[in-house]
């Protein structure tokens, strides 16, 4: 039987992916914030710490790469759950994801 449309966990993981592209510049704003020196020393590490990391490059590579492999499983996933998809829509469909 096939599911409603709903929100699965591919479908939640590719809006957590994609919230976090889109945010990374006010992410990236709120830690450096979090390294000022009004703030304690473990506070101030820590945010450093995360701070570089989502500014790294493989880090930045691997959130573009996850936010276009989870979309495209997000929207294959959408297209199979409908009603009357046709079979050969859903060949081309799952031949995106490979």
């Amino acid at each position: 039987m096939v599911k409603r449309v709903t929100d699965t966990r591919w479908s939640a993981h590719y809006e957590s992916v994609k919230a976090l592209h889109l945010g990374i510049d006010g992410i990236v704003n709120a830690l450096e914030e979090l390294c000022d020196q009004n703030e304690n020393v473990d506070t101030r590490g820590q945010a450093h710490d995360v701070s570089d990391a989502f500014q790294h490059v493989s880090f930045l590579s691997y959130l573009h790469f996850w936010k276009e492999v989870l979309r495209e499983s997000n929207d294959a996933q959408k297209y199979l759950q409908q009603k009357d998809f046709p079979l050969e829509k859903c060949a081309q469909k799952m031949k995106h994801l490979l």
